[in-house]
C-alpha cells in the first residue's frame, strides 16, 4: 500500500538523518514522507490520531530550516502543517520568518495564502502587504502545483464545527482569492 511505501521511505530517511544530521534535505524529506504517510493512512493529516507524529513532522521541517533557511518548500510545508494543526501563532511566526527566503512567485502566492489563513483564523487583521501576492492577478498557478485539497477540507471542517463563523468566512474569502489564481490551462504552469 502507499502508506507502507511512505512509512518505509520515512524509516529510510530517519536513518539518513542519523547518518548525516547536518543535511537539511534529509530532515525536509523526512517531514514530507511522514506527512504523506499520514495523509494516505487517514485521508488528511488533521485526522491522524498520533499527535507525536505531527510534532515530529513540525520538528523535521524546523530542523531543515535551521540548517538551510533558503528552502522555500520547507517553509511552505511547515506553514501548511501549522495551519492544519491550528497552531495559529506559530504559523504566523513562520509566515513572518519566511518572508525574505521565499522569492519564487508561486511560493510567494502560496505563502501569502497560508499566512493570511493563519492571521484571519487567529482573529488578526490582514494588512495590504499580506494580501499583495493574492491581489496580483499576473501570478497564475496550476491547481496541481500545490496540495490544496487538504486546506479546502480543513476549512469545511472548521465551518461544520462552527469555529468562529466570522473568522471562517474571512478564511474562505482568502481561499477564494487563492483559487482565482488557478489557471484553466494547468499543463502550462506545472
Amino acid at each position: 500500500s502507499d502508506a507502507f511505501a511512505f512509512g518505509k521511505a520515512a524509516e529510510d530517511m530517519q536513518r539518513a538523518v542519523e547518518l548525516d544530521p547536518d543535511n537539511a534535505t534529509n530532515h525536509w524529506k523526512l517531514g514530507g514522507y511522514l506527512v504523506s504517510r499520514e495523509a494516505v493512512s487517514y485521508g488528511c493529516i488533521t485526522e491522524a490520531p498520533n499527535i507525536e507524529t505531527l510534532e515530529r513532522i513540525i520538528r523535521s521541517y524546523g530542523t531543515s530550516l535551521e540548517k538551510d533557511p533558503t528552502r522555500s518548500a520547507a517553509w511552505i510545508n511547515l506553514l501548511e502543517v501549522l495551519v492544519l494543526t491550528e497552531q495559529w501563532d506559530d504559523a504566523i511566526a513562520c509566515y513572518g520568518s519566511s518572508r525574505s527566503y521565499i522569492t519564487d512567485l508561486d511560493f510567494r502566492l502560496i505563502r501569502a495564502f497560508l499566512g493570511c489563513l493563519a492571521l484571519v483564523l487567529a482573529g488578526d487583521k490582514l494588512l495590504d502587504e499580506d494580501l499583495g501576492p493574492l491581489e496580483n492577478d499576473d501570478i497564475r498557478l496550476s491547481p496541481y502545483t500545490y496540495r490544496f485539497d487538504e486546506i479546502d477540507t480543513f476549512l469545511k471542517t472548521l465551518d461544520a464545527r462552527r469555529f468562529g463563523p466570522p473568522r471562517v468566512a474571512k478564511a474562505n474569502e482568502v481561499r477564494n482569492r487563492f483559487v482565482d489564481h488557478f489557471t484553466a490551462e494547468p499543463w502550462r504552469y506545472c
